[in-house]
C-alpha cells in the first residue's frame, strides 16, 4: 500500500498540470504542420520575427489537450504560455511522440510502449529540427515546464543548428535526478500529506520494483514502469555542464513535486554560466495561485522580450 500511495500521489501531482477550459475554439490561427508521423503546431506572427518554441510537461494526451466532442476538456499548460506570447511573437509546439490533437492515451499499449525519455526527446528534437530547417528567425528561444524543462538540455544537443537557440526557459524543473529529488522531499521542511512524506522515503524501495521490470507495460497507478525507468536516475545537470546559451530557471519554492533543491544546484554549482535563477516564494509546481502565477507571466515576459 506504501507504494501505490506514492505513486497516487505523483500522478495526482502530474494531473494538476492540466488546466481545464471547457470551450470550443481556444486556439486561433492555428496551422498544423506534419513531418511523417509528427506534428508541429504554429501559430504566426507577420510582425515578428521571434520564435518561441513550448515542450510540455507529463501528459498522456496531446500537448494542446484533449476535446470530447467539439468542446475541449482540457488545454493544458501550453494555452498559458500562447496566451503570453502569441499576439507579440511567432509560437509553436511540438506534438509529444506521435499523438494527435484533441485525443487522450492513457490506454493505448503502443504509446504506453513508447512514452519513454529517449523516445519523447527524438520526437522533438525531429520537429524542431524539421522546422528550424525550413525558417528563418532572428531568435529562437525554447521553453520548457515540468518534464519539458526536465528534457531542454537533451533535445538542445539534438538540435542541428544549435547557432539559431538564442535562449532557454526551465520552469519548475532543475539539475537532480528523480530519485535525488524524491530523497530531498523525503526529509523537506514543506508542508505535505504525512503519507507523501512516508511514501517519498520509501523510493528505494519503488527503484527496486522499477529495475526488475524496466520495460514493463503495467502501471504504477497510471504510467508505465518503462516511463518511471527511463526517467528516475537522469539528471539534467550532466548536461547544463556543456551548455553555454542564456538559461533562465523559474522554480517555485514551495513546490513538493519537484523541489527547489533540484534548481538551486545547479546555481551552487555551475557559477559562471549564462544562466539566470528566479525563485517565487509562494508557488507551487504548476503557479496554481494568481500571484504566482502573474510573476511567472511577467518575469519570463521581460525575459525573452531581452533576448
Amino acid at each position: 500500500m506504501k507504494i501505490n500511495k506514492f505513486w497516487l500521489v505523483l500522478i495526482v501531482l502530474f494531473w494538476s498540470c492540466k488546466t481545464l477550459s471547457n470551450v470550443q475554439k481556444p486556439y486561433e490561427n492555428l496551422n498544423i504542420i506534419n513531418y511523417g508521423n509528427n506534428t508541429a503546431y504554429e501559430f504566426l506572427n507577420k510582425n515578428n520575427d521571434k520564435l518561441i518554441i513550448f515542450i510540455d510537461g507529463t501528459k498522456w494526451y496531446s500537448v494542446l489537450g484533449w476535446k470530447e466532442g467539439e468542446t475541449w476538456t482540457s488545454t493544458g499548460s501550453s494555452r498559458f504560455f500562447l496566451d503570453i506570447f502569441n499576439k507579440r511573437t511567432n509560437f509553436m509546439i511540438p506534438e509529444r511522440l506521435n499523438m494527435q490533437i484533441g485525443k487522450f492515451y492513457l490506454y493505448d499499449p503502443e504509446m504506453r510502449k513508447n512514452y519513454t525519455l529517449k523516445n519523447l526527446v527524438q520526437a522533438y528534437s525531429f520537429v524542431i529540427n524539421s522546422y528550424l530547417a525550413e525558417r528563418n528567425y532572428s531568435s529562437v528561444i525554447i521553453i520548457g515546464h515540468s518534464e519539458g524543462a526536465a528534457l531542454l538540455p537533451l533535445i538542445y544537443n539534438e538540435i542541428t543548428k544549435k547557432e539559431k537557440i538564442t535562449g532557454m526557459v526551465a520552469i519548475s524543473y532543475g539539475g537532480l535526478s528523480v530519485y535525488e529529488q524524491v530523497k530531498i522531499l523525503a526529509n523537506s521542511k514543506l508542508n505535505m500529506p504525512d503519507y507523501y512524506r512516508e511514501a517519498c522515503k520509501n523510493i528505494d524501495a519503488l527503484k527496486k520494483e522499477i529495475e526488475m521490470y524496466p520495460d514493463s507495460l503495467g502501471e504504477i497507478m497510471g504510467y508505465t514502469y518503462g516511463w518511471w525507468n527511463s526517467f528516475i536516475n537522469y539528471r539534467p545537470y550532466d548536461y547544463y555542464v556543456n551548455i553555454n546559451i542564456p538559461i533562465l530557471f523559474v522554480h517555485g519554492k514551495q513546490d513538493i513535486m519537484i523541489p527547489v533543491e533540484s534548481t538551486q544546484y545547479i546555481q551552487e554549482n555551475l557559477q559562471g554560466k549564462l544562466f539566470e535563477y528566479f525563485y517565487i516564494n509562494n508557488a507551487d509546481h504548476t503557479f496554481s495561485a494568481k500571484e504566482s502565477k502573474d510573476k511567472l507571466r511577467e518575469k519570463i515576459f521581460k525575459w525573452v522580450n531581452e533576448r
